[in-house]
């Protein structure tokens, strides 16, 4: 709950910032990170920069932002570099279709 708080706090104080979090749904229960990813989705006045794994927070964030303002990357690791993919409007529409398995089918987004 102390996270939450963090992260709540940093929303609201902060107004055309660049915020940067780091698995904010970490020791979270499901409620509050659908919450968190809804006060982020919904926040207007700041730009974010999000690691997660978690299907919750991502479909969250996906569900409730315009796609216009939302970009999904996939880091993954190939050839001993780490690489990054940009996602596209229909992938990203794809991962609301895969619901919470999305992460046990990521490799889909990698080929071809």
């Amino acid at each position: 709950m102390q996270r939450i708080i963090f992260y709540l706090a940093a929303i609201e104080t902060n107004k055309d910032s660049i915020l940067i979090f780091e698995e904010p749904e970490a020791n979270s229960f499901p409620f509050y990170t659908k919450f968190l990813a809804e006060r982020i989705a919904l926040d207007r006045s700041n730009q974010y920069f999000i690691s997660t794994y978690n299907p919750y927070l991502l479909l969250s964030l996906l569900e409730k932002t315009p796609t216009k303002d939302i970009q999904v990357f996939i880091t993954y690791f190939e050839d001993y570099q780490t690489k990054i993919k940009p996602l596209s409007d229909d992938e990203k529409s794809e991962i609301l279709d895969l619901d919470a398995s999305v992460f046990f089918e990521i490799e889909r987004f990698l080929e071809g």
